[in-house]
């Protein structure tokens, strides 16, 4: 999915890895950060903080 793909430095990299906090989407106390490894400079690259993204589960449920 889009979504899971960012750009960093010119190059697209993989975002689907995840670290959640709690399990309720609509709840403030909720948290998703997703982020990536850009192999040429060796860093984690991090593409979003917030929400859980859509999945094709999630997409078929709205």
């Amino acid at each position: 999915m889009e979504q899971y793909v960012d750009v960093y430095q010119g190059r697209e990299i993989k975002v689907e890895t995840h670290l959640a906090k709690g399990n309720d989407d609509s709840s403030s106390r909720s948290l998703r950060l997703y982020f990536g490894f850009d192999r040429e400079s060796g860093r984690i690259v991090v593409s979003s903080v917030g929400k859980h993204l859509d999945s094709y589960l999630t997409r078929s449920m709205r």
